[in-house]
């Protein structure tokens, strides 16, 4: 019988197609040639909206969790039903989308969570917001959103990942409705870049294709449409984009050492002393202001001046804050005012993620918030009374206070108009309590006549215990319970404490030295300056050094940079002839040469011998100094072309305007030294300064706005960098305004037409000096096109900044006592300015003037005093008389600013700072 003939078996085999590979190779998946109609389909679709879909591929995956963790950091800029949502799919992004489980999560298979530390903390965070997600109504009406969520609550306790299609719908569903101002992305860029995801430069161009989808408002899903096509997944499982990976690898934000918020402490400390009063006089401010300044109050009482983490707080008191802030922002008055709802917002938030609130927040709460909150014109005799109760402003100071507020004729007050008007006269104390001049030093504490210093010593205080021992056992003869407690408490003290054997711990002041420390260590608290010299004497009383081992001691001090080393044997000289030297010796014989270098440690003055080191030190100051000079000279140069607007073509106005006021905003005399160092500070905050920044701010908008600078990418980023710095409220470096001038103003240029306006307008701004007029008119041939307004070539003197430390004008001064032994060799019109700068040098530059001079405060000048007073008068009187003196002022030939500190180089300030 044959064989039945079995049928021929093929070998399966699988072939993998690229689908899109074809598609974009034919224009169809069957292979044929795309007709003309589906291109012109193609291109209809291709402008309509997004598709509608959830993404399930881990990068784009991955972008959204990274984006709704952005969000989370950014919560006062969502709505509030959207804030529950972000936290929820950010605690999801950083458990289930864990770069550890990137090879997990593209296998498609399931498997556990990785176990570490922190990833448990993550788990157990989300364990918390899903749970009260889970009862949110929004979740519980919708199926969907149920659904998913139960499944990502069965994952969650298993400790098992979730496919990337489940996660994509999570997403998609939970996360729809989450959307951000179109203002508020580049703040979300700003958090991107924080987290090392995209590259600083293409923040703006970004920015600028948010905007231009035309929307108001941003969903989530737009902004990952928008990022997507940049971003690329590293090996680790990160993503970030593919400009920044070619730069050299994920952006890391640079660590800069942490530096104290620049707040005026001495204002928020006096808004405080007014809450107080408002508060404890409910009669004085309006019931609808009570509970916000109740709040500001207990925010200031917590985090004002307090450097420490939220966790070694009270948490009863963070409740407490977080419900009035809850109550507050349902107030009527406050829920219908969008900035104090957003400002709330973003306190609830910091406090929600277990932060302290930062400084410089806090200060711009009192300032939105407080400021604002108002008084009647009746009501001010009590306030002022109030703050004078509360040692504040001293009595004699209320009339007068009153009468400079009431001449603004105000009919309700502010807290900040009152602030501004007692705010120059504030100090601290060393209590760190503010007050006013007056106050601290003349005001006495109320009812000082009664209080009496507890007395010290042993045997009075034993003598106290044993009173109370004494009472203790005849408590009937005491009226109240209250009383019978406390002696009580009294006689356990007494018998505990004040035994014989702890006599002489008890009377060494060590003990209270080591006890007032391990206090403030406890707290996690720092010591006042004094309070520190008080332990070092207290405790290092008793420590000495013998002779013998002094020359080993002092080469030490030599090995840490404290003295030089010829100064060893000079120190051995004065120290001889004691056996034993304490430490206070040695202070006394190191402090009249003692200074603080630049690395803030402390180090002695160089002696004649070492000064040709100081020479060779000052020979590189130029060239540091060069750089920063010539950009100063630009700044002017603008500055002074603000004011001629028929010199620049109209489409240049903008740029002008914005590098006047960048001369004006972060080239003040102030911020050189960090210039010129090379340090990132912060702005400063005057009055006068936040109308710069502000008028900075609206001309960097405008010409963002312009179609001309628009286009260019160099200028705009150049803007941008402007920007984030003005929101950060920081400098910027030396080279970046250089190429701020540069760039800017590479197509401003200044015909020969305007050079002698120019240079009157230079003139009269103190950088030139009037017979340099005609020299620099002869010296610039600017060709017909005209000349760039920064160019080097141009031979304009750069500016020499004037002396402004005291040791100089010191100098300066006693330069002119000398002067002035020598007046009969001195011609007859010099003879009168010597007297004058003679009688300013010992009125005005008294020792005792010297922080009031260096701290820019003024001072009442002493009632011994009157008679220099008459003398500088009557010689400024003679000076205006005779205008000899004065016309030649602008012929004097002047010193070389470098001269003066290489000369002063030499010298150092005193203890009685002569």
């Amino acid at each position: 019988m044959s064989e039945k003939k079995q049928p021929k078996r093929y070998k399966t085999r699988f072939i993998q197609v690229n689908f899109r590979a074809l598609v974009a190779r034919t224009g169809k998946d069957a292979g044929t040639e795309a007709s003309p109609e589906e291109i012109e389909a193609a291109g209809k679709g291709q402008s309509a909206g997004l598709i509608e879909r959830p993404a399930n591929d881990y990068a784009a995956l991955k972008l959204t969790g990274e984006i709704f963790e952005s969000l989370n950091e950014m919560l006062h800029c969502i709505a509030a039903n959207d804030v529950k949502v972000v936290e929820l799919l950010a605690n999801v992004s950083k458990v289930f989308l864990n770069p550890n489980a990137k090879f997990i999560l593209t296998t498609g298979v399931i498997a556990p969570l990785p176990q570490e530390p922190e990833d448990l903390e993550k788990l157990q965070h989300l364990e918390r917001t899903l749970d009260a997600a889970m009862k949110a109504p929004e979740i519980v009406d919708n199926p969907s959103k149920k659904r998913l969520l139960e499944e990502v609550q069965s994952a969650m306790k298993s400790c098992t990942t979730l496919r990337l299609y489940t996660l994509g719908y999570v997403y998609h569903v939970v996360g729809h409705n989450v959307s951000i101002d179109e203002k508020d992305s580049t703040t979300l860029l700003q958090q991107l870049l924080e987290r090392g995801m995209v590259h600083p430069d293409e923040v703006t161009e970004i920015v600028d294709q948010l905007r231009a989808l035309g929307k108001a408002r941003l969903t989530v899903r737009d902004i990952t449409h928008t990022l997507q096509y940049r971003m690329l997944v590293t090996q680790d499982g990160r993503i970030a984009s593919m400009r920044l990976m070619m730069a050299g690898g994920v952006y890391q934000k640079p660590v800069t050492e942490a530096k104290p918020e620049a707040i005026d402490y001495l204002i928020l400390g006096l808004m405080n002393e007014v809450y107080n009063c408002l508060c404890e006089r409910h009669d004085l401010a309006k019931s609808k202001d009570l509970p916000l300044m109740e709040l500001l109050r207990d925010l200031n009482r917590i985090f004002l001046g307090v450097e420490k983490k939220l966790s070694t707080l009270d948490r009863s008191d963070i409740d407490r804050l977080l419900g009035a802030i809850e109550l507050l922002m349902q107030i009527p008055e406050i829920a219908n005012d969008p900035d104090k709802v957003r400002i709330l917002r973003k306190v609830m938030a910091i406090l929600k993620q277990h932060k302290a609130l930062p400084q410089d927040e806090l200060s711009n709460v009192n300032h939105s918030l407080g400021g604002k909150v108002t008084f009647t014109n009746e009501h001010l005799p009590s306030v002022l009374k109030g703050l004078k109760d509360q040692r504040v402003i001293h009595p004699e100071e209320v009339p007068l206070l009153t009468n400079q507020i009431r001449e603004k004729r105000l009919e309700e007050i502010s807290i900040m108009e009152l602030v501004q008007t007692i705010g120059p006269e504030l100090v601290l104390a060393n209590d760190g309590r503010v007050a006013t001049k007056r106050a601290l030093v003349t005001a006495q504490p109320p009812a000082a006549v009664e209080v009496r210093k507890p007395a010290a010593d042993y045997a009075t205080v034993k003598l106290l215990g044993e009173l109370y021992q004494a009472l203790n056992e005849i408590p009937d003869i005491i009226k109240t319970y209250e009383d019978r407690q406390l002696v009580s408490v009294l006689q356990q003290l007494s018998s505990v404490f004040l035994k014989p054997e702890t006599r002489t711990s008890l009377e060494s002041d060590k003990s209270r030295v080591i006890g007032h420390l391990l206090k403030a260590l406890t707290k996690g608290q720092s010591l006042f300056l004094s309070e520190l010299a008080d332990v070092f004497n207290a405790l290092g009383a008793t420590v000495t050094v013998s002779g013998k081992n002094l020359q080993r001691f002092l080469q030490k001090l030599y090995e840490r940079g404290v003295i030089h080393q010829h100064q060893v044997t000079t120190l051995i000289n004065q120290l001889t002839g004691k056996a034993e030297v304490t430490m206070q010796d040695i202070c006394h014989c190191i402090l009249p040469l003692l200074m603080v270098s630049s690395e803030e440690r402390v180090t002695m003055a160089a002696a004649p011998a070492a000064v040709p080191k100081v020479k060779v030190a000052f020979a590189k100051v130029p060239q540091v100094s060069v750089d920063y000079r010539q950009t100063k000279m630009t700044g002017e140069l603008y500055s002074a072309l603000q004011e001629i607007p028929e010199a620049v073509q109209r489409q240049h106005h903008p740029l002008v305007q914005i590098m006047d006021s960048v001369n004006l905003v972060f080239m003040t005399t102030g911020l050189r030294l960090p210039l010129v160092l090379g340090q990132v500070t912060d702005l400063f905050q005057g009055p006068e300064d936040r109308q710069n920044i502000q008028k900075l701010e609206k001309a960097l908008k405008a010409a963002g706005d312009s179609p001309e600078i628009s286009k260019d990418a160099e200028q705009m980023g150049i803007i941008g960098r402007m920007s984030e710095a003005i929101q950060k409220e920081k400098t910027l470096l030396l080279n970046l305004l250089e190429e701020a001038f540069l760039v800017l103003g590479r197509e401003i240029r200044i015909t020969q037409k305007f050079i002698p306006l120019m240079l009157e307008k230079l003139f009269y701004r103190g950088l030139i000096h009037r017979d340099d007029v005609a020299v620099l008119l002869a010296m610039l041939k600017i060709p017909p096109s005209g000349m760039r307004v920064g160019d080097n070539s141009m031979p304009l003197p750069t500016p020499e900044q004037p002396v402004v430390d005291y040791g100089t004008l010191k100098l300066m001064g006693e330069l002119c006592e000398t002067m002035y032994r020598f007046r009969p060799a001195l011609r007859e019109n010099d003879k009168q300015w010597v007297e004058l700068f003679r009688g300013v040098n010992q009125l005005l530059l008294q020792s005792r003037y010297r922080d009031a001079l260096e701290f820019d405060v003024v001072e009442h000048l002493t009632v011994r005093a009157a008679k220099g007073i008459q003398d500088l008068c009557s010689l400024l009187k003679a000076v205006q008389q005779n205008p000899a003196p004065l016309e030649r002022l602008s012929t004097l030939p002047r010193i070389p600013s470098h001269v003066i500190p290489c000369f002063g180089c030499r010298y150092q300030l005193s203890t009685n700072e002569h």
